[in-house]
């Protein structure tokens, strides 16, 4: 296996609407993160993939918990973990600009699991490569 099997990828596409999207593919193929909305140009998208990739190897990117019944409202860019509407814990990284980069494709069981999948978009993103969708 060559250097950039074992990497992950971003791959970004164009939608119907004309707007860009990208999803965040680990080493193995599977799909750990999408983008938090869409980009209105290409150039737009590619920011957005370098805010996660610059944003998410912070050591000292704080955490907002959402979960707790009084969390401390922290300063952008930030990661933020909440619970979703089926109960499972979720992650969002905020850009410097208050904007959604990055979240998670599935929600997790624990916090402690929704932590290791955040240190997983930083590992993953540190070294993806970033690919038009094959149409």
């Amino acid at each position: 296996m060559d250097d950039n099997q074992r990497r992950g990828r971003f791959v970004y596409r164009k939608t119907e609407k004309g707007n860009y999207v990208y999803k965040l593919y680990a080493a193995n193929h599977k799909v750990i993160a999408t983008n938090g909305g869409t980009y209105s140009s290409l150039s737009a998208l590619k920011a957005g993939i370098n805010s996660v990739i610059n944003n998410s190897q912070k050591e000292d990117l704080p955490i907002e918990d959402q979960t707790l019944r009084r969390y401390e409202e922290q300063k952008c860019p930030k990661w933020v973990i909440f619970l979703d509407a089926k109960g499972e814990y979720r992650f969002r990284l905020i850009a410097t600009n208050g904007e959604v980069v990055c979240t998670p494709n599935d929600g997790y069981r624990s916090k402690d699991a929704c932590k290791v999948g955040m240190r997983s978009i930083a590992n993953t993103a540190a070294t993806a490569d970033i690919v038009k969708a094959e149409d």
